[in-house]
């Protein structure tokens, strides 16, 4: 599988062009705990495309694919 048809396929997935924390953990099939995506982004190694609703933190679904894939052995560019 290449990134560009593992992101396609993070996208359609993903129920819209923002997910929540809790909803990135569970499409990334819980290897990345909300608590450790939390973390990443405190530390600047986490999505770069993140917002922030009232008290919650988010992020916009294709660029968290991206990284998400960038994150994943095995991919082909």
């Amino acid at each position: 599988m290449t990134k560009q048809e593992f992101i396609a396929d993070f996208i359609d997935k993903s129920p819209g062009p923002i997910i929540s924390r809790p909803e990135a953990s569970r499409l990334t099939g819980y290897t990345k705990k909300v608590a450790h995506l939390a973390n990443l982004d405190s530390q600047g190694l986490g999505c770069p495309d993140r917002v922030r609703i009232g008290r919650r933190m988010g992020y916009i679904t294709a660029s968290f694919g991206a990284w998400f894939a960038d994150q994943v052995d095995g991919l082909e560019d």
